[in-house]
């Protein structure tokens, strides 16, 4: 499974064979003409996993599921210019010694199977869209003077509280989810559905490991007002968390949409 179920042909090596002439009936030929191949072990994986950052990040992990009483909660970190993963590590999980008293829900990998409501850390990727196409800039002004209601739906601020004319970089401060509908306006509707498709979800990052999921984007057919509104927000769209880093490591290596690993290079001993 995982890393190893990935490269399994590269780990396993080649058996050995001895190939001879035989009789008619199938019988070797002792003194007939033989051909020996050699058996070649495994190659080796050099990975990208940083030791050191996967030891903290474990431990820093382990504090915030006891600190919010989670059940579950998976640590990534990428080089946002490469998108080599330092550290991936998904809690709970399984004794190495035990492995056989555990279920197999346990041996997936939450950070490429499973899917998530991304939430505010998504207001991001909508903002550097709008400004990408130039809808706006980061000291336009934006009057947040209350509640925003898109058809039966009424859209508040997480503490319902507003702050009058504020600029388009107080909106991600302070993530006001009123101010990223505005933003999701500027940018309008085709333009977020199109970014959804550009930022790579619903589709497989084809990450060196088995098991990914490759999202749910539902058909832009399918989509209401609502659903471009919350989206905004990182509301009503189901990713995984190794999509949504892929997505965040392009608006910080200027636009470039990478392809993770986790193995830096293949040797053979």
């Amino acid at each position: 499974m995982g890393l190893e179920g990935f490269y399994d042909r590269d780990l396993r090596g080649l058996p050995g064979f001895v190939e001879m002439e035989r009789d008619i009936i199938g019988r070797p030929i002792l003194i007939g003409v033989q051909q020996r191949v050699e058996p070649e072990n495994g190659r080796d994986l050099i990975l990208t996993i940083d030791k050191t950052v996967q030891e903290i990040s474990k431990k820093k992990l382990l504090e915030g599921l006891d600190l919010y009483k989670a059940k579950k909660g998976c640590v990534i970190t990428a080089n946002p210019e490469t998108m080599a993963i330092l550290a991936l590590v998904c809690l709970p999980d399984y004794d190495l010694d035990k492995y056989y008293q555990f279920s197999e829900d346990f041996y997936k990998n939450s950070a490429i199977a499973d899917l998530y409501e991304p939430g505010s850390v998504f207001k991001p990727l909508i903002m550097a869209a709008a400004l990408e196409e130039k809808k706006i800039k980061p000291n336009d002004i934006y009057n947040e003077t209350g509640q925003v209601t898109i058809g039966e739906y009424n859209i508040k601020t997480w503490n319902d509280k507003y702050e009058g004319k504020i600029s388009m970089t107080r909106i991600l401060e302070k993530s006001s989810n009123v101010g990223m509908v505005y933003i999701g306006e500027k940018l309008g509707e085709k333009k977020i559905y199109e970014y959804l498709e550009k930022y790579g979800f619903g589709q497989y990052t084809n990450i060196d490991l088995e098991g990914e999921s490759s999202g749910y984007l539902k058909p832009k057919s399918d989509w209401y007002p609502i659903d471009y509104a919350t989206v905004t927000f990182g509301q009503g769209i189901a990713i995984s968390p190794i999509q949504m880093i892929r997505a965040f490591a392009s608006i910080i290596n200027g636009g470039f949409l990478m392809k993770p690993y986790i193995v830096q290079k293949i040797t053979s001993g």
